[in-house]
């Protein structure tokens, strides 16, 4: 039972590195984008819309937390979409 529970622990450390993986290749990728094109929004004109209507947000679309956190959800949703359930080694 100890053995098992270590075992869980172990995976649960291995999936969560991938996400923080993830997640720091979403902050490099924004870096890049703002080296190459400077630190406008990402879609802009949703962004100005956003920001007519005071809509708290707004910062969202810019690229350092737009990259993180969209980066942050695919990987989740891949490792999710591809464990292997029942299957232990």
């Amino acid at each position: 039972m100890v053995k098992l529970v270590i075992l869980d622990y172990c995976k649960m450390e291995k999936y969560e590195a991938k996400i923080i993986l993830s997640i720091v290749i979403g902050f490099v990728t924004g870096a890049l984008y703002i080296t190459a094109f400077g630190n406008n929004p990402i879609m802009p004109g949703l962004y100005y819309t956003l920001e007519s209507y005071d809509f708290p947000l707004d910062w969202v679309l810019f690229p350092i937390p737009f990259f993180p956190i969209i980066s942050g959800i695919v990987g989740t949703l891949f490792l999710e979409a591809t464990k292997k359930e029942g299957k232990e080694k």
